[in-house]
């Protein structure tokens, strides 16, 4: 998450403006475009992580920045690839 420590909830929608000339505060701007699917904070990461459902175009850009619609806010959050896990089991050994 771009946002950092809100946690969005599970079904909300992802989104974007419909239309450049008017404000992406006007709801009725706004072309819901994915959801999100589960998401939840990270005490190891120290960061939001989610899973969530993307066009093609959006999810296939690493890093790539989308909106997500919660409680009448728009919060930024970021494709990731990569995996979220202790490759050397570290943590494991603590």
């Amino acid at each position: 998450m771009v946002t950092p420590r809100v946690v969005p909830e599970e079904g909300l929608q992802i989104v974007r403006k419909s239309d450049d000339r008017r404000p992406e505060t006007d709801v009725k701007n706004l072309e819901i475009i994915g959801w999100v699917t589960s998401c939840r904070f990270s005490p190891t990461l120290n960061e939001v992580i989610g899973l969530c459902w993307l066009p093609a175009e959006v999810a296939e850009q690493e890093g790539a920045l989308f909106t997500i619609h919660r409680e009448g806010r728009l919060v930024e959050a970021q494709v990731h690839h990569g995996a979220f896990y202790d490759e050397d089991a570290l943590r494991l050994r603590s």
